[in-house]
């Protein structure tokens, strides 16, 4: 890769992980709005119809999209064909499962607890939906940042805009519905934009060597997908069984704070992905260990930073009811982290194109979280659940680092530094807990992690400011 492209690739990942880390946050801060627009029971109702929206993307589009990044490698030259011709794929599976699903839609509306007008739109929604996603890694990986910014930014504030105006528009008892076509027109409508330009770049409708490609890639995805649904969801549903639901609505809340680590890590991850392909196909795996060092301490010290802060943002975020969420913060905040080491491994079993291995971790790893559930929260309740995600997360970052050391003879991560800070985590998420009622401490601790974050990375934030804000080369 040119010294060009390398600052092309830099720019682009900074500039990834800046805006999605401002559009997640817009999308946090923003909740407490709906929370007061809309009643508990209608909250209810558009949560269930976009968690069944979170569910059904598993099977629209196949989880084709995944396919995207290794053939960006082994297609370079037809790249926009190959995603031309997936997009048809997808599109006739979601209107096939269209029509399959219209003679059943009053069953099916009873069992998801959707109004059939409104799952209706859903399904349509799941049809063109997928597109965009293709979209969005067709510019990831061609290093477009100002577009794919350009399209998380539209989306996020239309969403946002859209469902607030139509809220305050409708009458008190259609506020749901408002504020699910809030959350649908914006997509729906990017979606469309998206088959068509695809359409239009790629220029293929049909290609046997695509669609094979792409099945064998991304088929056995999908119950990697729902998989993590369920590592993610779980919790909340076994809880309201076994706990109540007070101990359920504490859990959630902790949880919409602990996993806030994710929106940095998902960023970085995403951001890396491109370069990290390019880097291993060019043979230049000095590169990726030095900059995997960087990442790893990095995400390590801020994993340290947001524990320390736990109880402080439960309080502020919540009330003095919510306060004793703290206690599932800390290894909540270690499972995510556990969650984003493995994704290393995970990016290389899809390089090596071993999707299968990716599937079955993932359906073990929620078996055995329902297992230690059933297990923890007798016992400890939803700090119980939070443990077992934590120690579930763990065995998959096991799992992934084993097959990996199998599947590849080179080794291309630092893994001895990330053996450490995985033992470290372990030992800071069992002892910060307990010094959560000794401020000083706490704040004494925070204060220098973050003079050593900015000690240690000051050459790389001069270094990154200047590539993104000036039009130099360095």
């Amino acid at each position: 890769m040119s010294s060009n492209n390398s600052s092309q690739a830099l720019k682009a990942g900074v500039w990834y992980i800046i805006s999605n880390i401002v559009l997640r946050a817009i999308t946090v801060l923003t909740a407490p709005i709906f929370t007061r627009l809309l009643t508990p029971a209608d909250y209810g109702k558009v949560n269930n119809f976009f968690s069944w929206q979170t569910i059904l993307t598993c099977v629209f589009g196949l989880c084709l999209n995944y396919s995207i990044a290794r053939a960006k490698i082994d297609y370079e030259n037809h790249f926009d064909s190959f995603i031309s011709s997936i997009q048809t794929l997808s599109i006739l599976v979601g209107l096939f499962i269209l029509v399959l699903a219209l003679p059943f839609i009053d069953l099916l509306s009873i069992f998801m607890e959707i109004e059939e007008s409104f799952l209706i739109v859903l399904l349509a929604f799941l049809i063109v939906s997928p597109s965009l996603d293709f979209l969005q890694s067709k510019y990831r990986f061609e290093y477009r940042y100002k577009e794919n910014v350009a399209i998380a930014i539209i989306n996020t504030l239309s969403v946002v805009l859209i469902s607030i105006g139509l809220i305050l528009l409708c009458m008190p008892d259609k506020r749901y519905e408002a504020r699910i076509l809030g959350g649908v027109i914006p997509v729906f409508c990017l979606g469309v934009f998206s088959v068509i330009y695809i359409f239009r770049e790629g220029k293929t409708f049909i290609n046997s060597e695509y669609w094979r490609y792409g099945l064998k890639f991304s088929l056995p995805m999908i119950p990697h997908g729902f998989a993590m649904v369920v590592l993610a969801q779980i919790d909340r549903i076994m809880l309201v069984k076994m706990a109540g639901y007070e101990a359920a609505g504490l859990y959630s809340f902790g949880y919409s704070y602990a996993i806030v680590i994710s929106i940095v890590t998902n960023a970085i991850m995403g951001a890396w992905q491109p370069w990290l392909y390019e880097k291993v196909n060019e043979l230049k795996y000095v590169e990726i260990i030095n900059s995997n060092k960087q990442i790893n301490l990095l995400v390590f010290f801020l994993v340290l930073c947001l524990i320390l802060i736990g109880p402080e943002v439960i309080i502020i975020l919540g009330s003095e009811a919510y306060y004793e969420a703290k206690w599932m913060v800390a290894p909540v905040i270690a499972g995510s982290f556990f969650q984003f080491y493995y994704s290393y491994f995970s990016l290389m079993e899809m390089y090596k194109k071993r999707t299968d291995v990716i599937a079955y971790g993932s359906v073990g790893a929620a078996c055995v979280k329902i297992g230690l559930n059933i297990i923890f929260i007798p016992h400890f309740g939803y700090v119980g659940a939070a443990y077992s995600t934590m120690i579930a997360y763990a065995l998959l970052l096991a799992y992934h680092w084993l097959i990996y050391r199998s599947l590849l003879k080179i080794r291309i991560f630092a893994e001895k530094q990330m053996l450490i800070l995985v033992l470290l985590a372990v030992v800071f998420t069992l002892l910060l807990t307990y010094t959560y009622d000794i401020y000083m401490l706490r704040y004494f601790m925070l204060l220098v992690i973050l003079v050593f974050l900015g000690y240690t990375y000051r050459v790389q934030i001069k270094l990154l400011m200047k590539k993104c804000f000036k039009n130099e080369h360095i």
